[in-house]
């Protein structure tokens, strides 16, 4: 899996740059946690290039909103295909993540 950070404003942006499947989500997790810099408060994945997600990725999804929650720090989601967004309020999981516009 490929992920790129980068700053917008306030915010450390993740962008990533394949789909999140239960072959490649605990990569996911890992860069995330390991690659936040503490400085922000607000992280985003970017969902710009992701077409799919499954219900797995959506539970490491969580555990990602609880290590940031620890640190202080919010997380959201931008860019996301509508399926995906449909997927999260299904879930209710748009008021874990909110759903931001383009940064």
């Amino acid at each position: 899996m490929e992920i790129k950070s980068r700053v917008v404003k306030d915010y450390q942006v993740f962008e990533i740059l394949d789909d999140i499947t239960s072959e490649n989500v605990m990569q996911l997790k890992d860069m995330v946690i390991s690659g936040h810099d503490p400085k922000y408060k607000k992280v985003v994945l970017n969902f710009k290039n992701v077409t799919y997600v499954n219900s797995f990725a959506l539970s490491v999804l969580m555990s990602i909103h609880k290590e940031l929650e620890k640190k202080n720090t919010t997380i959201s989601i931008t860019n996301a295909a509508p399926s995906i967004v449909a997927l999260l309020k299904m879930t209710k999981l748009h008021e874990v993540f909110p759903i931001l516009g383009d940064l």
